[in-house]
Parts: structure tokens; C-alpha cells; sequence
């Protein structure tokens, strides 16, 4: 189990506590053994007593050194697509979210040498591995078509997400209408596209609509979005709220005209798309390999994330179609009912009890 010590936890951090919480809630027959590779600030605290912690000592081969210590163990989950290096488990699972260093550019030849180092240990990670879950088709896909995985050997199993809309909402000040993005702010969540496509829509409608953006708000790629808006002085129209707690997230989501997520590398559709459909806020999102479901389902309205102007499209069409938006509410709701983290844990437990 890594990564778990996490302030704010999201993406992976979120997936692996939600997998063990989710897990040990609907398997108590067995003993659950949670591997740190550091000793947390604060230990992790889950229901039952069918679980225990081992915290490691950290390093690169940190995996191998607790392992060895624990041969009681049957069968080994691994979150992400890594192996211990000399150590063979009996019986191994690894988990495939996304390879999104396969399809970004590297920024440098550090970077570069990192990627192929990571594509390699995957490879013979998930080769080593009894068998391999991944969080969509489209991961399930990438295994095959880049590393060369044998399709029967791949389970797809959706990643669950919290329903924050449940939560009771904390009032935020948002203006009339609005669309909202919320997420990590950097490169591959595509957020400057999203602006320069907002941008488009205001010269083109003349809409009185503002851009609502919730994450990190710092860092170099934050400081590149604020300045395009600085030279289009848009700044009050487009609003960065920081971080914000999900009370406050459902409250942004269930006012919003649309949540727009056009990213450009994710595993699978992202939890923030999932959040958004059970408050019954339409979406627009990536037309990309992972919106496959999205597009079966008729769910979200579907664009290329690499074109301004299509993405701005999108925006009009959601804003100024009723029937349309109320469409988009409707199937996103019906979608997001039949995913959650309670069901992705059951059938990563059945997986494993057929090992």
C-alpha cells in the first residue's frame, strides 16, 4: 500500500484508501496486511480488527525488504503497476490507473530517462503478475497495445469515487452562471485550453458567464495560465478558488451551468467527472480512448481536448441547449449510480479469493 500519507489525498492517494477501506468493510474472513513504505505522520486508522500495519524503512527497495519479513502472506495487491524487484510474491495483483508518461512529451531528458526506466519496470511488473486490474478499457487497452499483456489475464474494474453531493453542502459564493473545473492544476489536466476555450466563448456570445477553477493554485504551469489571462484581461471572469473541502465542491457542482474536464491524459473518465454526474450537473469532457463508457452511455458531451475551438463549442451548446443539458443530468446520474467504491473493492475481493 502506497502512497497513504497524504494531507489533502487525491488521485492515486484517494484510490488506494478508498480500495483498503472499501476491502476490509466487505471481506472480514481474511487478515488484511498494510504496507508503508514510511512511517506516516499520523497511522492509518480503518474499521475491524482483520487488518494490521508494517511500516517500512524506505528506499528503493523497500518493497522487497518488508516483504521478505512477512512470508505469511498469500496473495500481494500492489497499487500501482510495481513489483518488488528480487522478491516473488506466491501470488500477485497489480493495479493499472494510467501511463500517462507514454503519451505527454517528456519535458527533459531526465525526464526521458525516468519514462523508459518506468515503462520497463511496468512491463516486467505486470508480466510477473498473476493477473492485472485496470481502472478502465482503455488502460486495459494500453496493457495490451504497449507492454504486450495477454488480455485474458486483465480484469477491468471501474474506480469508485466519493459522493460528495450526499455530503451537506457549505455555501460557496459563486456568481449566476458558471462552469467549473476542478482538479490539479498542471499540464496534462489541459487547464490553459480550457481557459483560451472559455475565453472563445465569451468574444463569441457575448454570455455573461464566468470559469470557475478549484486545485493548486501555484506553480509554473498556474503562473502561465494566469498570465494568458492577465493578456486577455479576463481576470474577472475567471476565478481560482484553491483548494476547496467536498462539502463546499458540492455545492460549486450542483450550481454550475456544466463541470468541464478536458484533460488530456487520464486512466479512466477521473473522479471529479464521476463526482459531478451524481450532483446532476451536465458534463463536458476528453473525447479520448477513455470515454469509451461515456460515449456508450450518452453521459457526458464529448470534445477534443486539443482544440480551443471544439472545446468552446461545447461550452455554447450546453449553455444555451436546455433539453440537451437536461439529457447530459439525466444519463450522468443514471452512469454514476452503477460505480462506486464499495463495488470496485468487492470485485477486486473476488478477484483475489479466485487466485
Amino acid at each position: 500500500m502506497h502512497p497513504y500519507d497524504e494531507v489533502k489525498p487525491s488521485g492515486l492517494g484517494r484510490y488506494v484508501f478508498e480500495l483498503v477501506n472499501n476491502m476490509l468493510k466487505c471481506d472480514t474472513e481474511n487478515e488484511h496486511v498494510l504496507f508503508l513504505k514510511n512511517k506516516p505522520s499520523v497511522l492509518p486508522s480503518f474499521p475491524g480488527t482483520n487488518w494490521r500495519v508494517v511500516v517500512g524503512e524506505g528506499g528503493m527497495f523497500w518493497i522487497d525488504n518488508v516483504l521478505k519479513k512477512e512470508k505469511s502472506v498469500d496473495v500481494h495487491l500492489f497499487c500501482t503497476p510495481v513489483m518488488p524487484f528480487f522478491f516473488k510474491p506466491k501470488k500477485s495483483v497489480v493495479i493499472a490507473l494510467d501511463f500517462a508518461y507514454k503519451k505527454l512529451r517528456a519535458p527533459s531528458l531526465k525526464y526521458w530517462i525516468q519514462s523508459k526506466f518506468t515503462f520497463w519496470y511496468h512491463q516486467l511488473s505486470m508480466k510477473r503478475a498473476w493477473r492485472v486490474v485496470a481502472s478502465s478499457y482503455a488502460t486495459k487497452n494500453d496493457c495490451i497495445r504497449l507492454f504486450g499483456i495477454a488480455e485474458e489475464k486483465i480484469k477491468v474494474i471501474h474506480m469508485g469515487f466519493t459522493r460528495i453531493c450526499k455530503l451537506p453542502h457549505t455555501v460557496v459564493d459563486v456568481p449566476s452562471r458558471y462552469f467549473f473545473f476542478i482538479g490539479q492544476i498542471k499540464k496534462r489536466k489541459n487547464v490553459l485550453n480550457l481557459v483560451k476555450a472559455f475565453i472563445l466563448f465569451k468574444e463569441q456570445t457575448g454570455s455573461e458567464h464566468k470559469l470557475l477553477i478549484a486545485g493548486n493554485n501555484s506553480g509554473e504551469y498556474y503562473e502561465e495560465v494566469c498570465a494568458y489571462i492577465a493578456e486577455k484581461g479576463m481576470e474577472k471572469y475567471i476565478d481560482f478558488l484553491g483548494y476547496i473541502s467536498d462539502s463546499e465542491a458540492a455545492f460549486v457542482h450542483t450550481h454550475a451551468e456544466a463541470f468541464v474536464f478536458v484533460t488530456l491524459v487520464e486512466g479512466s473518465f477521473g473522479m471529479p467527472v464521476l463526482e459531478a454526474m451524481d450532483c446532476g450537473t451536465a458534463v463536458i469532457t476528453s473525447d479520448t480512448e477513455t470515454s469509451y463508457e461515456l460515449k456508450e452511455t450518452e453521459s457526458a458531451l464529448l470534445v477534443d481536448p486539443y482544440s480551443v475551438k471544439r472545446i468552446a463549442l461545447g461550452m455554447e451548446r450546453v449553455a444555451s441547449d436546455e433539453a440537451l443539458r437536461e439529457k447530459l443530468q439525466k444519463n450522468g446520474k443514471a452512469f454514476a449510480d452503477t460505480i462506486s467504491w464499495e463495488k470496485m473493492a468487492r470485485d477486486v475481493v473476488e478477484l483475489v479469493k479466485c487466485l
